[in-house]
C-alpha cells in the first residue's frame, strides 16, 4: 500500500539485472550519500546517479523548472556527458527546496559498539 507522499516506495527500489545477475547498467555511486525521507517520514541513502534517476523518477510532485534541471543532471552523468558529483549536488539541492533532505546519519563509531558489551 502506497502513502500519498511524492516519494512512497522509493527506498523499496529493485535494480535491474542482466542475465548472468549483474547489473544491466553501470551503478556510477556518489562521493558521499544524499539521504531523504520518503514515504512517512522514513530515510532513505541515495548513493549512486542510478538511485537518484529513480528517486527523481518516481516523483509524484510537482515537476517545476528545478525538477527538470535536477532531472537532466542526473542523466547526462549516468549517461557519462556529466560529471557525478555536479548531478549529487544538483539533487542535493532539489532535495532540500523540496524540504525531504534527511540529516547525514552519523558513522558509528567503536565506543558505540562498546556500548552493550558491559552487560550480558
Amino acid at each position: 500500500m502506497q502513502s500519498g507522499h511524492p516519494l512512497a516506495g522509493a527506498c523499496h527500489r529493485s535494480r535491474i539485472s542482466n542475465h548472468d545477475g549483474g547489473l544491466a547498467m553501470k551503478v556510477v555511486s556518489f562521493s558521499h550519500p544524499v539521504n531523504v525521507f520518503v514515504g512517512l517520514g522514513f530515510p532513505c541513502e541515495i548513493s549512486s546517479v542510478m538511485e537518484a534517476c529513480q528517486v527523481l523518477d518516481e516523483w509524484s510532485g510537482s515537476r517545476t523548472s528545478s525538477y527538470a534541471a535536477t532531472a537532466a543532471a542526473c542523466h547526462a552523468a549516468l549517461a557519462g556527458r556529466s560529471d557525478v558529483e555536479s548531478a549529487r549536488a544538483a539533487f542535493e539541492a532539489f532535495a532540500l527546496a523540496r524540504g525531504i533532505l534527511a540529516p547525514d546519519t552519523p558513522e558509528p563509531s567503536a565506543a558505540d559498539s562498546q556500548i552493550g558489551s558491559a552487560f550480558p
